[in-house]
């Protein structure tokens, strides 16, 4: 459709950006919207160990993957969203998966209640909003 490009001098305010109207004049874009955007993907295998630690399961941790930003605490900034479940010969949940956020990185715990060791591969995406 049509664009029309309205500007406008305010010096009362000190907001700047974009506003976005749509044909019925409603804001669909502001200063204030955020999106979320994904900053990494991809999979990651993981081994449980052969003994089991101090809660008694048997974890495994990924090596450190990058997701620049975050921090132990922006939770409502950075976040990280994992695929339906693990996958591979002994891809069941069990007792689940934790991510472990660090300073521009993550890691992710797999657990398990079985002593048999495990390797399963788990699809994780990173997120900014």
């Amino acid at each position: 459709g049509d664009w029309t490009i309205t500007t406008a001098a305010n010096t009362t305010s000190s907001t700047y950006g974009v506003r976005i109207y749509n044909n019925s004049n409603n804001l669909t874009l502001d200063e204030n919207t955020r999106v979320g955007n994904i900053m990494c993907s991809g999979s990651v295998n993981v081994t449980t160990n052969t003994g089991p630690d101090s809660s008694g399961y048997y974890t495994g941790t990924s090596g450190a993957i990058t997701l620049t930003g975050m921090t132990t605490s922006n939770t409502g900034e950075y976040d990280v969203w994992l695929a339906n479940s693990p996958s591979g010969p002994y891809a069941t949940l069990d007792e689940g998966i934790t991510v472990n956020r660090g300073t521009n990185s993550f890691t992710l715990t797999y657990q398990r209640i079985s002593s048999s060791p495990a390797t399963v591969a788990i699809t994780y995406m990173g997120f900014r909003y």
